[in-house]
């Protein structure tokens, strides 16, 4: 097994514009330690998105910013996309903490237009010091949502973002109506975000299907 290595992923996506993307590290009992990396913890280096159509060169996407549900101390996600080569993210969390399925959400600069037989080339480089520490089984989803984060699916819309960047007594009555009955509304279901197009593969190629 290569104690380093960079996985590649050509796929085509049935979405017209993207926004962002979700890499999600997944546990597995066929890892060591039942991952999420080949032998518990990963370091990802580096995440990057190309965009290619036709025979012309593939444009590489610049990211605006990168969220995580955990991330290690030192190994924070931002790392995945920063110009070092010496940073990245990982996921260690002690001895009975780090078999757990992670995420991360990685926002584009700007949203990118697809057109259509466009292809999107991901890339996964696992270039730390430490050996072995490469990503065991994953998915990887994109979306078009405005702003994509952690949790997409229950993202409040526009106009209740607005009203809660304000001092309640500057609110109308209708404003807190209206923020009433957002708060007071059915629960989401536990769902996965219908709004993530996802990419699957089988697992000896390093992703598990949905």
């Amino acid at each position: 097994m290569s104690t380093t290595d960079d996985y590649e992923i050509r796929v085509v996506t049935g979405l017209k514009r993207i926004t962002g993307f979700r890499l999600e590290a997944l546990t597995d009992p066929s890892l060591g330690f039942q991952g999420p990396g080949r032998k518990a913890n990963f370091v990802l280096t580096e995440f990057a998105v190309s965009l290619q159509h036709g025979t012309t060169k593939p444009r590489k996407l610049d990211f605006a910013g990168a969220v995580a549900d955990h991330s290690e101390e030192s190994w924070k996600v931002a790392g995945a996309i920063d110009p070092s080569k010496t940073t990245g993210w990982g996921v260690w969390d002690g001895v009975n903490n780090t078999a757990q399925d992670r995420q991360a959400v990685f926002r584009l600069k700007q949203p990118v237009e697809i057109a259509e037989g466009s292809i999107l080339v991901v890339t996964l480089r696992h270039q730390s010091r430490f050996k072995e520490h490469l990503l065991g089984h994953f998915r990887i989803s994109a979306t078009d949502t405005p702003r994509p984060g952690l949790d997409t699916a229950t993202v409040p819309p526009a106009d209740i973002l607005e009203l809660v960047r304000k001092q309640v007594p500057n609110l109308k009555t209708g404003q807190l109506k209206r923020l009433s009955e957002y708060h007071r509304r059915p629960p989401t279901p536990p769902e996965r975000p219908a709004d993530w197009n996802r990419s699957t593969g089988p697992p000896d190629n390093g992703t598990r299907a949905a």
